[in-house]
């Protein structure tokens, strides 16, 4: 019963970071870039942890992708690519997000595109039953549109998607040649090439 009720103390701090930043917005005082990463970082490394309880609670289970704890887990972790990476898989992680970023321009396959669009609607689903995610999406909206979207209204947003309408947003904002002008910073023990 202690590590869960860690694993909720954990929740309610992400959860009340991002209120307390929403509510710092609502009232004429944006969120920073530094505090949005910060926020980010906390969040990441946060729901990792309380996903590797939660699979030391399930025990072998916790493995199986029958379980939700497994897919749960997983996309945890993948919060860590965005929020950062590991010294010893900086040069890798570089290297990999460079390469991406260059196929990007030349826009998205269909499998792409439906996994994508799975995956927006799951987190749709998971938003309107879990408090810290729809939390996390409400301080997004609020920072990158200005208001706060329903569920039904994202659903459809999702809904009208193709895969046409979003490669011509890639080659109407990030067309071939866009990383000619790109900038590179990195922030760590010791210096990374970029390949380019």
């Amino acid at each position: 019963q202690l590590k869960l009720a860690e694993m909720e103390v954990a929740r309610l701090n992400v959860q009340n970071l991002v209120f307390r930043h929403i509510e710092a917005a609502a009232a004429g005082h944006p969120t920073t870039m530094a505090e949005a990463s910060a926020m980010k970082l906390y969040s990441a490394r946060t729901a990792v942890a309380v996903a590797n309880e939660a699979i030391q609670l399930f025990g072998g289970n916790g493995y199986v992708s029958e379980y939700r704890v497994e897919q749960l887990a997983r996309d945890a972790r993948v919060l860590q690519i965005y929020a950062g990476s590991t010294p010893q898989r900086a040069g890798q992680t570089l290297a990999c997000i460079r390469g991406e970023l260059e196929r990007f321009a030349s826009g998205i396959t269909q499998e792409e595109f439906d996994r994508a669009r799975t995956g927006l609607k799951s987190r749709v689903i998971m938003q309107g039953e879990s408090a810290a995610a729809r939390a996390s999406s409400a301080a997004g909206d609020l920072f990158r549109l200005g208001k706060v979207r329903s569920l039904a209204d994202m659903a459809a947003a999702i809904d009208g998607l193709t895969l046409a309408s979003v490669n011509a947003a890639i080659a109407r904002h990030w067309g071939k040649g866009w990383m000619h002008d790109f900038t590179l910073a990195t922030i760590g023990p010791a210096p990374l090439e970029a390949a380019r």
